[in-house]
Formats: C-alpha cells, sequence, structure tokens
C-alpha cells in the first residue's frame, strides 16, 4: 500500500527557515530545488528568492492543482522515477525537500536497476528508493531533508540504506516527530522522522553520531523480558525527539513500542523544532563542501596538468575546544579543524571528584 499525509505548515516553515538561514549566513546562493513527491508543493517554500524550482507529483488531478498554484515553478505530473527523461534546466538540485511516500511499493527505475547492488534493492520500497534516487541527483555540498515514515531508520533490513545515506553525505539533523504530528492533516497517528543530510562523496569516516544512525536496539519493558520492537539507537540521545512525554505502548497490532507525544502548545513546538534544527546545523553543516567539485584544483592548459594546493594542517595531539557532548566519552571520533581524531579525557588536578 503506497501512503502519504499532508505535512503541518509549522514544520516545513522551520525547514525553509533554517535552510534559508544557512545559505544567507554562509555567502551560498540555492540556484536549484527539487520537491520530488509534491503534492500541492507543500515544500516549495524551502526555494529561496531567485531559485529555479521544481516539483513532480504523479496524481493526475494533485499534480494540476499543483501547477495552478505555483507557477513560477516547473511542475512535472509524471513520478519522481521518470526525471532522468524529462528535459530539465538543471539534471542537479542543491536542495531536495519533500514529505515522501511509504510503502511495500516498488519502483521500476532503469538507471538504478542497472547500476544493481544496493540501487536495485532500494526500488523495492518507494521510501527507500526516494532516499536513493534524491542522493544521487543532490549537488554535492547540497542538502536533502525528507519526512518519511519511522522505518527508515528503525528496520533491521534497511541497514544498507541508511550505510549508503552516511556513506555518501554527512547527517545534519534526525528528528523523531510526535506520533500525533498528522492527526489534524490527515486524521491518524503514525510515525515519523525528519531527516536531513548534507551531501559528502568522498568521505573517510563515519561521526559517532552516524554509527549510532546505522544502529537498531529493542527495549525492556517488564521484568518478564517482554521487549519492544526495534528503534533506532540514535533517538535515544537528548536532542533528538520533538516530543514533552515518552513511553512504551501496544500498539494496534499487539506490538510494544515507545510512543512520543507533544503535551504542549503548537507554537512552542515550533519554536522547539526550530532550535533543533539551528542546534544541528551549526554544529554538522560545511560550507566548504557546497560545491567542492571543480575547487580542489586548479586545470592547467599545459600537457592537461593540474596545480594542487596541498592543505596545511596540524597534526598529533592538542586541546579539543569544541562543544562537549554528554554522550562523548574517550575514544569518541570527532571532526575538528578538518580533521577526524579520537577525544581523549585527562584527569585534572584542578579538580575534585564529587
Amino acid at each position: 500500500v503506497l501512503t502519504a499525509f499532508y505535512t503541518p505548515q509549522f514544520l516545513i516553515d522551520a525547514v525553509a527557515a533554517q535552510i534559508h538561514k544557512t545559505f544567507s549566513a554562509n555567502g551560498l546562493q540555492m540556484q536549484s530545488f527539487l520537491e520530488p513527491s509534491a503534492g500541492i508543493g507543500g515544500f516549495l517554500p524551502v526555494a529561496m528568492p531567485g531559485t529555479r524550482s521544481y516539483a513532480f507529483e504523479k496524481d493526475t488531478i494533485t499534480g494540476l492543482v499543483l501547477s495552478l498554484l505555483h507557477e513560477d515553478a516547473t511542475t512535472v505530473t509524471a513520478g519522481f522515477e521518470t526525471i532522468g527523461t524529462q528535459e530539465l534546466e538543471h539534471r542537479k538540485f542543491d536542495v531536495i525537500a519533500s514529505n515522501i511516500p511509504f510503502g511495500n511499493f516498488r519502483v521500476f527505475d532503469a538507471d538504478l536497476w542497472k547500476k544493481g547492488g544496493i540501487y536495485e534493492q532500494a526500488t523495492k520500497t518507494i521510501h527507500n528508493y526516494f532516499f536513493v534516487k534524491a542522493m544521487e541527483l543532490l549537488s554535492e555540498g547540497g542538502l536533502l531533508a525528507f519526512v518519511t515514515s519511522r522505518g527508515v531508520a528503525d528496520t533491521a533490513g534497511n541497514k544498507f540504506v541508511r550505510e549508503y545515506l552516511v556513506n555518501h553525505a554527512d547527517l545534519i539533523s534526525a528528528v523523531r516527530l510526535p506520533d500525533a504530528l498528522f492527526m489534524q492533516t490527515s486524521g491518524i497517528e503514525v510515525g515519523s522522522d525528519l531527516l536531513i543530510f548534507q551531501k559528502h562523496t568522498n568521505k573517510t569516516a563515519l561521526s559517532a553520531r552516524e554509527q549510532m544512525f546505522l544502529q537498531v536496539a529493542k527495549e525492556m519493558y517488564d521484568m518478564n523480558g517482554t521487549m519492544t520492537e526495534n528503534a533506532n539507537r540514535l533517538f535515544s540521545m537528548p536532542k533528538t525527539v520533538l516530543a514533552t512525554d515518552s513511553r512504551i505502548v501496544m500498539n494496534q497490532h499487539g506490538k510494544y513500542v515507545r510512543k512520543h507525544q507533544w503535551l504542549g502548545s503548537d507554537a512552542a513546538m515550533a519554536q522547539y523544532l526550530s532550535a533543533l534544527l539551528k542546534y544541528d546545523f551549526d554544529r554538522y553543516f560545511r560550507k566548504i563542501l557546497f560545491g567542492q567539485q571543480g575547487e580542489a584544483s586548479v586545470q592547467m592548459s599545459l600537457f592537461g596538468m593540474q596545480e594542487t594546493t596541498a592543505l596545511s594542517v596540524n597534526r598529533g595531539r592538542r586541546a579539543y575546544t569544541e562543544k562537549l557532548e554528554d554522550w562523548m566519552k574517550s575514544g569518541t571520533l570527532v571532526m575538528f579543524e578538518g580533521q577526524i581524531g579520537t577525544v581523549v579525557f585527562r584527569k585534572s588536578s584542578h579538580y575534585t571528584d564529587v
């Protein structure tokens, strides 16, 4: 069954505002934007003034409404899988954002099928397909922001797509959304996540957060050994869940799961989401990655030689001056001054145990 729900406006506004602030603060231009499962174009406001926007919607009637509402965007009434056959001005996109469909629905995409391996495997479920296809279309250093079902992060069988994502991009933000988030727009409770990545093709190592994102685990519900269903380990960390209350309950299928609720006002929820996104973007977005291709070397005309510039880096042990997170311990992988290393905690004579 193919399923999708309309996204609450406050979530779109928070994502759009943070991406706009990030581009503006870093002096970056968003040349192209894509919403691959547009509906009536909820995520199109993520595009900035002057950005060339593209939107795909498979449903004929919805696509007609989309084209009428957004005359300034290039709208295509066809499935995302047809993008390679469309005559678009852009073939790569600086930002791709959407509330993507989910379900055990196969997608025929000849380009991914030909690649085989995880690319072919991703076409077996539409949510995995959207992540892999979008990442392939993303510009270097560009941003991918999807609202998706929790199955992408929580299902052990989807580890292959999580591995693909963190090996082709940096995890900027992962926010577990309240179970009742879509109740007002769709009348149903559904588990969903907001996942944001920055494309980083030539990665050499994963951060501690990204390693946690690969893992799923069960929780013990009672002393009889009753266990919950799998959940992604990353969402056990602080600042990863948009909720004021979290508890284990039995779902409609008789399975024990952790349910997240926001019991405060909608305004407070919107404010907290904006704060979470700012926290993550301030720490993990890297300007240097954006448009990196073509900047690593200067092409010389003589015999096709290249002139390259070596980076000057400090090596050896030195003080780690970035913010220490509560979950860090000795041996935690960190990115510091453009290098990957490990944090080592040392006991100081200036402090005593309490």
